[in-house]
């Protein structure tokens, strides 16, 4: 991630394990975001699951 660049902590849930984890989502002012889904490795059953974040995953997961 650039020195500077601006994000917005989301928690989501692992579809499997339902851990709870936080991931750092880029956020731009002004423009409003679309819904994007990506896949993210859990941190506990290390399966991959869909998150719905408002833009791109810089950073994370991490424990909540």
């Amino acid at each position: 991630m650039a020195s500077g660049e601006r994000y917005i902590v989301v928690t989501v849930e692992c579809q499997h394990c339902k851990t709870k984890q936080k991931v750092h989502v880029a956020a731009r002012i002004g423009v409003a975001q679309r819904v994007i889904g990506q896949t993210i490795k859990c941190i506990r059953c290390e399966r991959g699951f869909d998150a719905v974040v408002p833009d791109k995953i810089v950073r994370g997961p991490f424990p909540v």
